[in-house]
């Protein structure tokens, strides 16, 4: 055995004595052995030793080999350095976002601050920052002092938002409507959700029973849209917490004969999230044409049930036509009379009058009105609900 120096990479180089070929064992190249030269006379200059030498035909090889080792060495190297920052997260820098998962709504400040390795600032406020995932920082603040009244969550520079809003159009339906100052809002009384460049939750009317659980409803609602946390929002909690998409067929339940003093259990059985107002309720709908319904009461001693209101939507699908109310009505409540309201600009409402058990129904480009509906018949009353449920 002979050991000898790879002239690429100064590694030694044993082989055989006498071999013709042998292989660098750390870097691969190939070599062969020159023959020994004959030893020279006295007197004649020396000549170099004996040694490996790569081959003419090996060289491009190790060269080929040099240059897709390099770029796979730095293919790996960036792929190694994406990972270690996906979705624009500075490695090191802050809590994992695991931590925003688990937070709880109902804790204080002190409590918050522990979690994520901070301090309160000002009494009510936390301040924290995400390392893996898009929200870059989440900024918390009680108006409640054992409760969370408001959570804004900053998405990190370049990072993609379209992902969130599909999943909470998926969750809250047309609710989540565009805003007037851009992006898109939500509210649902006394709570409301706002998303654009950033995404804000706040609970702004802390007198409203419910709030805590509508702003929790709300905060499942993003957790599944931010950090793929948890379960979608299911239709119970969107109609009996959140009050939306609620069943305009389900309204027939309601007795026409219903007094101001009965009205709360009444309502309560057939849409439980309905949100209260002086003597009567709102109740968000699930329907091509209306957004709302807000059914009243006489406010007096033995009040009936008054009105019936449906308001159109004012997202950009917006309402339905005049034309179009009276298309759909009209087989079930006969002709409607026109009702002139600008002449010049050709405006005008639709009334069908009490006939037949069913109730007073007047349109106009902004709502359909059921009035008097306590002089009405259940089955006239389930007429008119019917209908207006089949327009689309």
């Amino acid at each position: 055995m002979r050991a000898l120096e790879c002239p690429k990479c100064g590694a030694p180089v044993r082989g055989d004595v006498g071999a013709a070929r042998a292989v660098c064992t750390y870097c691969g190249t190939h070599l062969v052995h020159a023959p020994e030269p004959p030893k020279h006379r006295a007197g004649s200059p020396a000549k170099a030793p004996p040694k490996f030498q790569p081959t003419h035909l090996l060289i491009p090889l190790v060269l080929v080999f040099l240059v897709v080792g390099g770029a796979a060495a730095l293919f790996v190297q960036s792929r190694s350095a994406a990972s270690s920052t996906a979705g624009g997260a500075a490695a090191g820098k802050g809590v994992a976002a695991a931590e925003l998962t688990r937070l709880t709504l109902a804790s204080d400040a002190q409590t918050v601050a522990k979690q994520f390795s901070v301090t309160v600032q000002d009494t009510k406020r936390v301040n924290a920052t995400f390392r893996d995932s898009i929200v870059k920082g989440a900024y918390l603040s009680w108006d409640d002092p054992s409760h969370i009244t408001g959570i804004h969550l900053a998405f990190r520079e370049g990072a993609a938002t379209e992902p969130v809003l599909a999943s909470l159009q998926a969750q809250l339906g047309r609710a989540l409507h565009p805003a007037s100052t851009g992006g898109h809002q939500f509210t649902a009384n006394g709570v409301s959700l706002s998303l654009s460049s950033s995404l804000s939750l706040n609970a702004h009317a802390l007198e409203t029973p419910g709030w805590k659980e509508r702003l929790s409803a709300l905060w499942a609602a993003v957790k599944v849209a931010t950090l793929q946390s948890g379960e979608a929002l299911e239709l119970d909690t969107r109609r009996n917490v959140l009050n939306i998409d609620n069943s305009l067929l389900d309204l027939q339940q309601l007795g026409v004969k219903t007094s101001i003093d009965e009205r709360e259990a009444a309502v309560r059985k057939i849409f439980p999230g309905a949100a209260p107002d002086r003597v009567g309720y709102s109740i968000g709908l699930s329907h091509p044409w209306f957004k709302t319904l807000n059914v009243s009461w006489e406010n007096e001693a033995g009040g009936r049930l008054s009105l019936a209101n449906f308001y159109y939507w004012t997202d950009p699908k917006g309402g339905p036509s005049l034309e179009a109310v009276e298309r759909c009505l009209t087989p079930a409540l006969k002709s409607a009379k026109r009702q002139i309201t600008d002449h010049a600009q050709g405006k005008f409402s639709l009334d069908w009058p009490a006939r037949n058990g069913a109730p007073r129904v007047h349109a106009t480009p902004q709502l359909v009105m059921i009035l008097n509906a306590g002089t009405a018949t259940q089955a006239g009353w389930s007429r008119v609900i019917t209908a207006l449920a089949g327009c689309k």
